[in-house]
Parts: structure tokens; sequence; C-alpha cells
């Protein structure tokens, strides 16, 4: 029972910083630069006169190939795709702070809130990177 409780409060967080704080965005940022990547990966005769594309540096990454692997099996666009990897790596994210919380002695729902504090980032100035990234 503890279990699914915590794997339910994992859930509700990953959903929380997907849809309120920090959130998501397309097309800005990151997904900038590997959205038209991956669609060249995917078809070469896309964008191939593209600068941005003719020397790719995720080729032959683990997150290119997961993307185009999943694409291959599903039939989805990369944006619903790299949204889903994304909500996958968030839970993960999550689920690794609490077990670190864990193994420092706290209590399960300390753990969580620890995990919580955890999932809203922080910003380094400068680079403008988040930390939850």
């Amino acid at each position: 029972m503890k279990n699914a409780l915590v794997a339910a409060a994992i859930g509700i967080l990953t959903l929380l910083t997907w849809l309120q704080f920090p959130g998501h965005t397309w097309l800005q940022q990151d997904s900038q630069i590997y959205a038209p990547i991956l669609e060249h990966i995917w078809d070469p005769s896309a964008l191939r006169n593209d600068i941005l594309v003719e020397r790719p540096h995720v080729a032959f990454t683990l997150y290119d190939e997961v993307a185009v692997a999943l694409r291959a099996i599903s039939g989805l666009d990369f944006r619903t795709i790299l949204a889903i990897e994304q909500l996958i790596t968030r839970a993960l994210g999550i689920w690794g702070v609490y077990l670190i919380a864990t193994a420092c002695d706290l209590p399960a729902a300390l753990a969580l809130f620890v995990a919580a504090i955890f999932s809203l980032g922080a910003t380094i100035p400068g680079p403008a990177v988040l930390t939850f990234e």
C-alpha cells in the first residue's frame, strides 16, 4: 500500500511540474534545436539545406535513438514522443530524489516533501539553466 501511495504522489508531482511549475514548452529553448535535428534524422530529405541539421550533435546518442525508435514503433510525432519522454524522466528524477531522501533515514512523507521541493527547480543565474533539467 505504501508503495502505491508513493507512486501516486510521484505521479501527481510529475503532472504538477508539467502543467504548472516549471511547466513545459515546445519549440522554445532546447526543443527548438532538437526537433529539426530529429525530423532530419527521421527523414533525411527534410530540412536538408538547414545548417543546424548538417552535423547533428545528438547523432547516435540515447536521446535521439530512443526518440526515433519510439516514432517508428508508435507512429506518433516527435512532439508527443518528446513529451512522453520528458514526463517519464521527470518522474524518474523525482523518484530518485525520494530514494536519496529515504536513504538519509527520512520518513516517506518527509522524503516526498523533499522530492516536491526539489522538483520545483531553481534557476542558475547566467546561463539560465534550470536545475531540474
